[in-house]
């Protein structure tokens, strides 16, 4: 088990990956390769990773049609999924069929908006604490000199993590009482009229949806 589980909170840990259909994928590829992720054929689709993790981060493939988000999969710690699975099927969130592009462990359910949501036991990719800031990084803000380069002089940016997903809804509330209520997201914050909230991961974590 690890350090980082909180006890008592029984809810996702981390964001595992995403499944994206694009209309093709070599403008995708090359889109994702400018964003600085390492962009890996296989299968016929493009796999996701940051440079130097070995976690897998999203998968993208060819539909021929405007981008969609196929299917969302969080990790959860194994002595965790039966007890989301009551939650699921206590509020009503009958389990489904894994999503075509998706493995078939752990449980699937669907999301108020119609997607498909995969819960599934992995290890935790969402870190405990902050990073360290790089030496490399560390300006002196004198006044008077430009402390961010210019663009044209930037080196590429290599994330390190998938952590943050924004996702949109018609019906912000009940977006809430699945991610929250099921899956056991906390809210951070919201918007007076509840066009907006924000949650985070329960088991430390820098784990954020935003439903929108």
């Amino acid at each position: 088990m690890s350090e980082t589980r909180r006890a008592g909170a029984t809810a996702i840990h981390s964001i595992d990956h995403f499944a994206l259909s694009v209309p093709t994928l070599d403008e995708a590829e090359r889109f994702y390769t400018a964003f600085g992720l390492d962009v890996r054929r296989h299968d016929g689709r493009l796999d996701l990773y940051t440079v130097g993790n070995p976690h897998c981060w999203g998968r993208i493939i060819a539909s021929g049609k405007p981008k969609r988000l196929e299917y969302l999969s969080f990790g959860a710690y194994a002595e965790d999924l039966d007890a989301l699975r009551e939650r699921a099927a206590a509020a009503g969130f009958a389990e489904r069929a894994p999503h075509p592009l998706g493995d078939t462990d752990g449980l699937w359910l669907t999301d108020p908006e119609g997607m498909a949501v995969q819960v599934r036991v992995a290890g935790k990719v969402s870190p405990a604490e902050r990073s360290p800031m790089l030496d490399s990084v560390r300006h002196e803000n004198a006044v008077g000199a430009a402390i961010a380069p210019m663009r044209s002089a930037s080196p590429t940016v290599h994330p390190r993590r998938l952590s943050h997903v924004l996702l949109f809804t018609t019906d912000v509330p009940a977006a809430m009482g699945f991610y929250c209520d099921v899956l056991r997201l906390r809210l951070s914050d919201r918007s007076g009229d509840l066009s907006a909230s924000f949650t985070h991961g329960a088991h430390a974590s820098d784990l954020t949806c935003w439903l929108s």
